[in-house]
């Protein structure tokens, strides 16, 4: 009789240690689902606004009347390069500017100051959104 009862209470005790062990489990599991949400709107929020401020810097270079004589008028280059050299060592972000003409062709190229290869990227689909006035990014580098 006494090992009967003995063992009635080694499985109500091992029930027990099981029923808190899950509970403990889905209570830590859901915890950390919860945290990883909070963690992926953190660094989601934090993307945005990263790249909100990369777009102003390229907005801001792209309304500098320098540049707007030189593809207006085709005079002044070497000033229009100079200032997208500087520009382009101004943000450890943004590195690389390029300044296209109305068919898409690349006319000054600077990556950290120095002068790049001049491509003709007018087939490129952010190229194309841009001519047309229109916000263009590009998935891949050039």
């Amino acid at each position: 009789m006494l090992l009967l009862v003995g063992g009635v209470v080694i499985v109500i005790q091992s029930a027990l240690i099981g029923v808190v062990v899950k509970l403990s489990y889905d209570s830590s599991l859901e915890a950390r689902t919860h945290e990883m949400q909070l963690m992926a709107q953190t660094i989601s929020k934090s993307l945005s606004d990263f790249g909100q401020q990369q777009v102003m810097l390229v907005r801001g270079v792209a309304k500098a009347p320098r540049l707007k004589d030189f593809l207006l008028s085709g005079t002044g280059e070497e000033g229009a390069a100079t200032f997208l050299s500087v520009m382009s060592q101004a943000s450890s972000d943004v590195n690389t500017l390029y300044l296209f003409d109305r068919q898409g062709k690349q006319v000054i190229t600077r990556a950290q100051g120095k002068e790049g290869k001049l491509n003709d990227l007018a087939h490129r689909e952010y190229v194309q959104a841009a001519l047309a006035g229109k916000e263009g990014f590009s998935a891949a580098p050039t």
